[in-house]
């Protein structure tokens, strides 16, 4: 009887595992100033050891109404880039648990301003992460334009 209750108990306890991991995660809607260019100078000054938090704010200020504001647009992308060559784990996790503009910013991926841009050179950065997220996905089918 207590093999019973033993097997029962694990068997339970693997299908909340399984049921957990197949459920889609919410995002958190993040809240930020939008076209600040603050937040790009931020990851520019030290790319190498710009800070989650830093990354975060940078990528929640891309949004459709910067579109106008020349300035930001191109700095923003060549950043960008920059941070996806350097720190491209931090770019999907965010991706993954919050809610910015990300066509925006896949649009920006598939269209960078700069023709130096190694995008080979990310690409392979990007496909070293370990995950099988859907973001990651995504970010590579904007690399490679598709």
């Amino acid at each position: 009887m207590i093999i019973v209750k033993s097997l029962i108990f694990i068997m339970f306890f693997e299908f909340l595992v399984i049921t957990s991991k197949c459920q889609k995660v919410k995002l958190v809607d993040y809240k930020c100033d939008k076209c600040k260019i603050e937040y790009i100078n931020q990851i520019r000054n030290k790319p190498e050891s710009a800070s989650y938090e830093s990354v975060l704010n940078f990528l929640c200020t891309f949004d459709e109404n910067c579109i106008n504001n020349a300035e930001f647009s191109e700095y923003s992308n060549e950043t960008l880039f920059l941070i996806l060559s350097i720190k491209p784990n931090v770019v999907i996790e965010i991706f993954d648990k919050y809610v910015l503009s990300t066509e925006y910013i896949l649009k920006n991926i598939k269209n960078p301003v700069d023709d130096s841009i190694n995008i080979e050179k990310i690409i392979l950065e990007v496909e070293k992460v370990k995950t099988k997220s859907q973001s990651k996905l995504k970010i590579l089918n904007a690399l490679k334009r598709k």
